[in-house]
């Protein structure tokens, strides 16, 4: 996807001084605070992976997508050697075997989606 193909070069820089750890540990505070405290993440959209290591490095198991092969690209190589799945797929349709304890989309992901069939497909994937 070439809009993406441009953009995930710059993905990191661009954020470079975004907080994911505080970002994960106020998404984990919330799901403790409403449900219980996870212990697996899906995260749908999940960019180059940096919300995933931090979700990984508090002992989640964690899966994520991405419409991007760019990003996921990026994904695999900061979260090698780690236990997680990774594959590219589309938030409206994704639909994977496992369920999960928590389910994201962080960010701007869901701006993506520009209708209201769309939102509902993609909330429809978290579901």
């Amino acid at each position: 996807m070439t809009v993406f193909a441009d953009y995930a070069q710059f993905y990191d820089l661009y954020y470079e001084h975004k907080n994911y750890e505080a970002e994960t540990r106020f998404v984990l505070d919330l799901a403790a605070r409403f449900a219980s405290s996870p212990r697996s993440a899906l995260d749908m959209g999940c960019g180059t992976g940096r919300h995933i290591k931090e979700f990984l490095e508090l002992g989640l198991q964690c899966e994520g997508f991405d419409r991007s092969s760019e990003m996921l690209d990026q994904a695999r190589e900061r979260l090698a050697g780690r236990k997680v799945r990774l594959s590219q797929a589309d938030l409206k349709t994704f639909r994977g075997n496992e369920t999960y304890d928590l389910v994201v989309s962080l960010f701007a992901v869901m701006g993506y989606l520009v209708s209201n069939s769309e939102l509902i497909a993609g909330l429809r994937t978290a579901r």
